[in-house]
Formats: C-alpha cells, structure tokens, sequence
C-alpha cells in the first residue's frame, strides 16, 4: 500500500507514540507499506519541527523528530512529483502532497489538515485522517 504523509502526521507520531499516527509510522517502518515522498514535502517536515509551537511540543524530542525524518527519507520511495499542480484552492502549500500522491500512484493521503480532508478523494486517491486509515487496515468502525 502506497501513502504520503502530511507534516501534521509526523508531529502527532512524535507527540503520542502510541497515537494512530505512530502506528501508521510503524507500518512504514516495517516495511508493511510504502511511504512517498519528495523532496519538498520532507523539506516540509524539517521545517514544521522547527516551528516555536512544535519545539514546544516535543521539547527535548527534537533530535528524535530530526533521526525520524531522515529515517523516512531514506527509506522512502522518493517520488519527483509533476510541477504545477493546482488542487487545494484554500492553501496551496497543500498540493504538493497531491502531487506527490499522483505521481507515485498512492492509495492514501494521510492528513489531519482540514483544506486536505474536505476533498476526501482526488482522482482516485483517498484522503484520510489517521485513526481512519488505521481504522479501515484493521477492521475497525470509526467512533
């Protein structure tokens, strides 16, 4: 199975290690399913651990936050989206993920961003929260 992972997703993985978002992580992880990426969207990740609200957050978990992404971009299936995309009408930093989404042939986009969720589906690709996808993998109804 072939998803992307919003920024939002790594944040709440390293907040709750227990959380939906670190389960679908851990898929990852093991090999169980294939994460895209690219090089903007793990920019986007560097970026987003630096944030003052974020730091707060993890507080002395910055250097895991950093090993974890640098552990995603290496075994990652890294994807050189098509440029000029223009999907999320609300926020366009956001269309980098559809790019990426597109170009790689996911199944998923994993995302607890509202301008990403409204659209539910883009050609075929399904965007979903955390807890939903973990949800549907394992059999679960969602509360």
């Amino acid at each position: 199975m072939r998803v992307v992972f919003d920024s939002n997703v790594i944040v709440s993985a390293l907040v709750s290690s227990t959380g939906p978002s670190a389960q679908l992580i851990a898929l990852v992880q093991s090999g169980t399913s294939d994460l895209l990426i690219s090089e903007e969207i793990v920019a986007e990740y560097r970026r987003v651990i630096t944030y003052p609200k974020v730091v707060q957050r993890l507080a002395e978990n910055i250097h895991e936050a950093q090993a974890l992404i640098e552990q995603l971009w290496s075994i990652g299936l890294r994807i050189r989206p098509a440029n000029g995309i223009r999907v999320v009408e609300a926020d366009s930093t956001d269309d980098k993920f559809i790019a990426c989404a597109l170009s790689g042939k996911a199944r998923y986009i994993v995302s607890s961003d509202n301008h990403l969720l409204e659209l539910r589906s883009y050609q075929g690709i399904h965007i979903l929260k955390p807890c939903e996808l973990l949800n549907l993998l394992t059999g679960q109804s969602s509360r």
